[in-house]
This record gives structure tokens, sequence and C-alpha cells, in this order.
């Protein structure tokens, strides 16, 4: 997670950067040709004024009267330097009243001399302070004759113009530092709640459920941790009722195994001649390996079903003659506990297409559950209907009942109830999802010491549609 925070950091500061040197550069820029393009201007409009001004009252003024005439009408407060420059770049006059003959061949004068106003920024040869110089033609009978030059110091310009740019640099790096400084905190407040989230997934990668993320924030983030905190909850359901499960089922297994060892080694070391005792155990030993076959589909199913291999083929058949079968089948077993097995039809067929054995399987399942929960001299009512669209299908008993807080997970998978008969916690979930492969629906209704309603909801459908 310091990589995902050292990166956040460095792009976002990063960004801070680039817009601090877009902004501040194109402030230098434009604060620069402020200051030396209004020195420019104004200095370039005095020599146009003047040249225009010298060469139309002048005009018949060679070149040297014209430079004796500007020298005597210069203004002795004019803070510009004035030179008068001949063709050859020669200087004639300057603004002392004196030359030493100098050559100018700067770009302003040749400017000049081709008959354009010319400006040129650089250090003056003799000071060596910065200048700016503006040059324009003088004319003598409408021809070019020399180059008035006006030149001032840009030392100030100069000193201004550094200060105002140092003064953005260390105001753009401030902003820079103090972006940096507020990066490292944001990015600290956003990594954060997924360190915390890397702590419990790491928590959970250990088998440990128990930890949730304490996220405080409404955002995202903290959508996420409530789903995290959610799915960490359900994990340690699902652990808790796999481990009931396991123990469970070793129950299961364990109770049939141990029968049918003790009664084969009652058959190996008992008396053979004793008919009546062999029967007896081999009915046992058979009855429990029945139980033990049962157990094991049971497994194998649930094994389809997590797996997504679990598979219906649908057929025609008649949900009522199907449930007179089930109820020929069990009302044996219902016999030995005195309970009365009532079967409730519709008096025409109830026809519809589904897979004939899963849906015997789910009626079993739950006529096997009534059978086991219910006490003696009660009743269990198989009965079916039609509404509808609907075909449905109910299995009532007036056994133990399910508590309420119950009702809504007894399909779960893994989950088993409070009564010490509650078995290994999967088959009401394989009837579930047996029922959904069918496009259906299982609800489950149920008073404590009054009994349970089991009703299948289940489309009639139609051949074309399978």
């Amino acid at each position: 997670m310091y990589g995902i925070k050292k990166r956040l950091v460095m792009n976002f500061t990063l960004v801070v950067f680039l817009v601090v040197l877009v902004s501040g550069s194109t402030f230098v820029i434009s604060m620069r040709g402020f200051y030396y393009g209004g020195a420019e201007q104004a200095l370039t409009n005095r020599v146009q004024v003047a040249t225009t001004f010298y060469n139309k009252y002048i005009q018949y003024y060679n070149l040297h009267d014209k430079a004796k005439y500007i020298f005597e009408h210069i203004s002795q407060d004019d803070t510009a330097h004035i030179e008068v420059i001949d063709l050859e770049g020669n200087v004639i006059i300057d603004f002392n009243g004196f030359t030493d003959r100098q050559i100018v061949k700067t770009k302003d004068v040749t400017d000049a001399l081709e008959g354009n106003t010319g400006t040129w920024i650089g250090r003056n040869p003799e000071t060596g302070e910065r200048v700016l110089a503006v040059s324009d033609s003088l004319t003598y009978s409408g021809t070019n004759a020399g180059v008035l030059r006006y030149i001032t110091s840009i030392e100030e310009v100069d000193t201004v113009v550094k200060k105002i740019t140092l003064f953005t640099v260390l105001i753009g790096s401030s902003l820079v530092l103090f972006s940096l400084v507020i990066n490292h905190w944001l990015a600290k407040r956003l990594i954060s709640p997924v360190l915390e989230l890397t702590d419990v997934a790491q928590h959970m990668a250990k088998g440990d459920f128990s930890h949730r993320a304490l996220l405080k924030s409404d955002d995202e983030i903290g959508t996420l941790g409530e789903a995290f905190n959610y799915m960490a909850g359900e994990l340690e359901k699902t652990e808790e009722m796999k481990n009931d499960f396991i123990s469970s089922v070793s129950h299961e297994l364990r109770t049939p195994l141990t029968s049918i060892k003790g009664w084969s080694e009652l058959v190996l070391t008992g008396d053979m001649e004793d008919k009546d005792e062999m029967k007896m155990a081999m009915q046992i030993i058979l009855k429990e390996s029945d139980r033990l076959t049962g157990l094991v589909e049971q497994l194998l199913d649930f094994s389809r079903l997590q797996s997504g291999r679990m598979e219906i083929q649908k057929a025609e058949l008649d949900i009522n003659t199907l449930l007179a079968e089930i109820k020929q089948q069990f009302s044996a077993r219902a016999g030995q506990k005195n309970i009365k097995l009532i079967l409730e039809t519709a008096e025409e067929p109830l026809i519809m297409w589904g897979d004939e054995n899963k849906l015997k399987q789910v009626i079993i399942n739950l006529l096997h559950n009534s059978l086991k929960f219910s006490e003696e001299n009660t009743a269990i009512t198989l009965r079916s209907m039609r509404e509808e669209d609907e075909l449905i299908l109910q299995v009532e008993d007036q056994g133990l009942g399910i508590h309420e807080e119950d009702i809504p997970r007894v399909t779960d998978r893994f989950y088993k109830g409070k009564h010490k008969q509650s078995g290994s916690g999967i088959g009401l979930s394989l009837c579930l999802e047996i029922v959904k492969l069918h496009q259906g629906r299982l609800d489950v209704q149920s008073e404590v010491d009054k009994g349970t309603l089991m009703i299948i909801h289940l489309p009639i459908g139609e051949k074309e549609s399978y």
C-alpha cells in the first residue's frame, strides 16, 4: 500500500506542479511583455513622432544640419540618449553633442537603414548596462539619409522583472510544497481504509472471519467496507454452518455405521441357527445401509449443486399420480408412528412439465421431515391444486413446528434448527434449488407446537419451452 500512497502523492503533486508551471510561466511571460513591451512602445512612439516631425519640417536639411538642429532642440531633462547615424553606421552626433565616430551595426540601425522602425535590446559597450534602442530613418528630399536612434536604460525594468519573476517562483514553489504536504495527508486518508480492509482480508485468508473494518465515511470506500463486513459476516456464518454440517454428517454417518458394525459382529459371533435373530439383524443392517445410501445421495446432489452440474430432465407428468405413489410408499412408515397420511388432490389430472425424479425427491424430503418432527396420533396431509398457470403442492403436518426466527433460514445451506432431531442441514436447501430449477418457489409457514406447512409453487410450462 505504500506504493499506492507514493504514486497518489506523486501524481497529485505532478498535476499541481504542471498547473503552477503553466500558470507561472504564463504570468511571467505576460508580465515581461507588459514591462518590456511598454518601454519599447513608449520609446517607439517618441522616435516615430520625432522622425515624422523632422522629416516633414526640416526635410531639406542634410543629415549634418538635421543632426545640429536636433541637438540644439533636445531637452536636457530627456532620459533617453539620442544618436544620429549616417548611412554607413557612423554616429554623427549623440546626446552629448559630440561623437567618437563609432560605427553602430545593431539590428535596430540596420532595420532603420532599410526604411523600417527597428528595436534592439542589449548591453551598452561603453557602460555595460542593458539598454533598449529604437531607431527610425531620417530623410533628405524624400530619400533615406540616416538614422535617428533613441537609447534608454532598462536596468530598472530588469530589476522589477527579476523581482517579480523570483517572487512568482517562490510562490509557485511554496504552492507545490504545500500541495505535497496536503497530498500526503489526503493520500493517507484515502489509503487508511484500504489498509484496514486489507488487514481484514488477511485475517479472512487465514480463516479468521471475526474481524471487521471500522469505516465511518459515507463514500464509495465506506460502501465497500460495509459490503466487505457483510461478506465477512456471511462467511463467518457459513463457516459455522459448515462446521456444524461436518459435525452433523459425521454423527449421521457414525450412527448407522456403528449399528451395522454391531449387528454384523453379532451375526458372526451369534447363533446362526436362530433364524429370527439373523433376520432381525439383516433387516437392521439393510435399514441402516439405506440410511447411509440416502445420506450419500444427498451429499452427491449437494456437490452437483455447488459445482453447477445439477440438471433437470423435464417431461410431461401428473402431479396427482406422483403424490399418490409417494403416499403409498410412506404409508407403512407413517403407520409405525400412528400418523395418519392424508392425500387431497384435485379431481382432474394436474399435468405439468418437470423432472419427475427431482420433484419426487423434493416431496419425499418434505414428507420425511414431517414424519421426523411429528408426534404419534397426528396427521400429515399431501395436497395439490391449480391456481391459474401454477400448480400448488403442499405438505402440512401437526408436528413440533419451526421457531419464527428460524423460518427465513431453514432453506440455507448447512443450517440446522434448534431441534435435536435436525439433520445434516442440506435437505431443504436441495429442495429449494430443485424448485428454483423448475422456475418455482418454496414457501414455509410454521408455528411452534402447532405444525408446519410447506408450499411449492410450480409453473405448468409447455413442451416447446424445454
